[in-house]
């Protein structure tokens, strides 16, 4: 910096590695201004468009979110886009991965709120919910002008709506037929693979679970009886119970510093549960805990509706019993006092 000046593109990488070593120990703060810092140094190189940053934005995504500011790191997503549009142009193919990638992050945004909310928080929900589908559907436009109705490139967008669609909730009964559309586009394909196809059956058997259809044991089936020379990928899929619905972050927030909790010691609470044979929870118990009884019992009623891809072995759809989910939280940035 004395050398040069403050926005010399010598300091870029330097800014990105301090960044990612101040996220590393926690000061989230300090790493957003070094991220934004290189970031601006793409500007004056490159202009405000240029594709270079993007590596950026994505860091001061996560620090943005780590500091209890979802809002502003979802306008940087939104941001990337207009990057992404004015580099390649609005209807172009070069826009899918950003368009699949934002799909996924706004419906992940989503998913996190629950559905029994005050009207502002619901509509907030349900707007993040209408741009993962609008990225979906956008992608899924440009796939076919660009290609045809019948390009295998339809997979990852049709696939990302009707995951979407599910964990929306009131209108997840439109992903199945999206879902049907991505088999016949496997199966009319030149020579599929039985893996691919295995992949279509298992997804349509998941919607079922998660709908609660009649056909998600034989769907499941059809899959596991198409992956029997692969024993990997039998386990891989039905080795063990896969959470289907809803997402479970690693970690989640709390807004004051219970009382039981030992300063520095990690927040957490620890259930055991069963899941049957058609993917349902039950036998919920909490096992140990150190966060207030309301977390604890939001917890439970969030497992309680959850469903799981069933485990498969000798051909049978099987209950599981003993399963342990450990539920991380962490104080929010600024949080105070104890309760």
């Amino acid at each position: 910096e004395r050398q040069h000046n403050r926005f010399s593109p010598r300091l870029q990488q330097h800014l990105m590695a301090r960044g990612i070593a101040l996220m590393a120990l926690g000061d989230y703060v300090e790493a957003q201004d070094s991220f934004r810092w290189a970031q601006h140094i793409t500007h004056r190189a490159d202009g405000v468009h240029t594709l270079s940053q993007l590596r950026a934005i994505d860091y001061i995504t996560q620090c943005l979110q780590k500091l209890g500011r979802p809002w502003a790191a979802d306008r940087e997503q939104r941001y990337t886009l207009r990057i992404a549009e004015a580099a390649y142009g609005p209807d172009s193919p070069e826009l899918l991965p950003t368009l699949n990638r934002l799909g996924r992050y706004f419906a992940l945004r989503g998913a996190g709120f629950p559905t029994d909310l005050p009207a502002d928080l619901r509509l907030r929900r349900d707007l993040l919910f209408k741009a993962s589908f609008d990225h979906y559907k956008r992608a899924i436009r440009i796939v076919e002008q660009s290609y045809g109705d019948a390009d295998l490139r339809l997979l990852a967008p049709l696939r990302g709506l009707a995951r979407a669609r599910h964990w929306e909730v009131s209108t997840r009964k439109k992903a199945g037929p999206l879902l049907a559309r991505a088999q016949r586009l496997v199966a009319s394909s030149e020579n599929p693979d039985q893996a691919d196809l295995a992949r279509t059956w298992i997804d349509r058997g998941d919607d079922q679970t998660i709908v609660g259809g009649a056909d998600a044991a034989q769907h499941y089936l059809q899959a596991w009886a198409l992956l029997q020379a692969d024993p990997a990928a039998v386990s891989a899929w039905f080795g063990e119970p896969e959470l289907l619905f809803p997402p479970m972050p690693k970690t989640r927030y709390l807004r004051r510093r219970p009382t039981s909790a030992v300063e520095g010691e990690p927040l957490f609470v620890t259930i055991e549960f069963s899941v049957s044979s058609a993917g349902k929870v039950g036998d919920i118990r909490i096992l140990e805990k150190n966060v207030p009884n309301e977390t604890a019992r939001e917890l439970r009623e969030r497992l309680r509706v959850a469903r799981y891809r069933p485990r498969i072995a000798e051909g049978e759809l099987l209950a599981t019993t003993g399963l342990v989910f450990r539920q991380e939280y962490k104080l929010a940035p600024g949080v105070g006092g104890a309760r």
